[in-house]
């Protein structure tokens, strides 16, 4: 119409300001060490991946061989929160078992390859580049015990490990304890002493840990202060 709108004082919706639970220093190692595996998938490695590199609990479930550099010591996070992709700092002390990871992996993938098992893929990729259905990169970091029918096509794929293990397993472990630690939750301690000391670091010079755990807002709940230590220490000890 070619007019000016002018301004417009509309009622906007505001959003909530939640506060986050960071668990102690303390109650994230005694957790770490007291994670057991569950149901014969390594959840104390993923539990300590959940916290060493602040991840949500599906993603380090949703990696696929291509997003992990040992090399580089980094993983690429793909589709997350939002959609976004993000590139998070590896701890060295997991790079032994994430080796051993790999391996396994790896001998699943050849077993579906030579009995044409694909893999599931997003979307329609496996349309469009078929291939990619048997491709190394492609496979599961963490795949399933058991194959599983895909619900839209009906093939029979190899799937993830589900994220109810790693659940039930860290559920087991605080109940041991006798603490109330969520597994989401381990992600928040990686922030928390950034936030509680003001340390800065050079992959993270915001010195919040924000950019590592793919959170840019909310408050967290913090007891009285700590001595930080480094996030990259997920022995458990």
């Amino acid at each position: 119409m070619g007019q000016p709108i002018g301004s417009v004082n509309a009622l906007r919706a505001k959003r909530p300001v939640h506060t986050r639970h960071a668990p102690t220093e303390r109650e994230t190692q005694l957790l770490l060490q007291t994670v057991r595996n569950e149901g014969g998938y390594p959840t104390n490695l993923i539990a300590r991946l959940l916290y060493g590199c602040g991840l949500r609990v599906t993603e380090p479930l949703n990696l696929r061989i291509k997003d992990v550099s040992l090399e580089r010591r980094r993983l690429c996070i793909r589709g997350a929160k939002s959609g976004n992709d993000r590139v998070v700092p590896l701890p060295p002390s997991l790079l032994p078992e994430l080796t051993q990871q790999m391996q396994y992996a790896r001998v699943v993938w050849q077993r579906d390859k030579q009995n044409r098992t694909p893999l599931m893929l997003p979307h329609r990729l496996a349309r469009k580049y078929p291939e990619c259905q048997f491709s190394w990169g492609w496979a599961w970091l963490f795949p399933a015990h058991y194959t599983c029918r895909d619900p839209i096509t009906g093939t029979i794929v190899r799937y993830r490990m589900h994220e109810a293990n790693v659940q039930r397993a860290v559920m087991h472990a605080r109940r041991k304890l006798g603490i109330s630690v969520l597994p989401h939750e381990l992600r928040h301690r990686l922030r928390h002493p950034l936030l509680g000391t003001g340390h800065q670091s050079p992959r993270h010079p915001a010195g919040d840990g924000s950019q590592v755990i793919g959170n840019h807002d909310g408050l967290f709940a913090r007891r009285k202060p700590e001595r930080a230590q480094s996030f990259r220490n997920t022995s458990g000890q």
